[in-house]
């Protein structure tokens, strides 16, 4: 596995199936937020892209925030997560940036379990609503 950041391959890069919506979320991440951290994790044997990650860092309040991690189902439970996390964590320390804030859905223990053997804390709770079309 070979991890790199989005805008060193994705230039040239032709994805196809569920490669998709990975280098869709980090090509839409990257022309939003110019100076995102998209990092993708990719097999270098057949040059397929199997995870990606994408934090915004907040320079002033010296943190970034994750927008979101992703792996292949194929993959999962290989480390892919924690390599790109760990990859993040030291492109955000090389900023100058002293914490990540993240958010991991209720019914990924795995992924939750991946950030607290990193050493991420829970802090609180995140809430969300869905916004019926019509009104109740």
């Amino acid at each position: 596995m070979l991890i790199q950041a989005q805008s060193e391959l994705l230039g040239a890069y032709s994805p196809v199936g569920p490669e998709v919506s990975f280098v869709n979320m980090l090509t839409l991440v990257r022309r939003c937020h110019s100076d995102a951290l998209a990092l993708i994790a990719r097999l270098h044997d057949v040059d397929r892209i199997i995870g990606c990650l994408a934090w915004l860092p907040d320079h002033g309040a010296r943190m970034a925030h994750g927008i979101g991690t992703y792996v292949d189902p194929a993959f999962r439970g290989t480390g892919v997560s924690t390599a790109l996390r760990m990859m993040g964590i030291d492109r955000c320390r090389a900023l100058g940036l002293r914490q990540v804030l993240g958010s991991v859905s209720i019914e990924n223990l795995v992924g939750l379990k991946s950030c607290l053997d990193l050493g991420f804390n829970k802090v609180g709770w995140v809430v969300a609503l869905k916004i019926p079309e019509k009104k109740p």
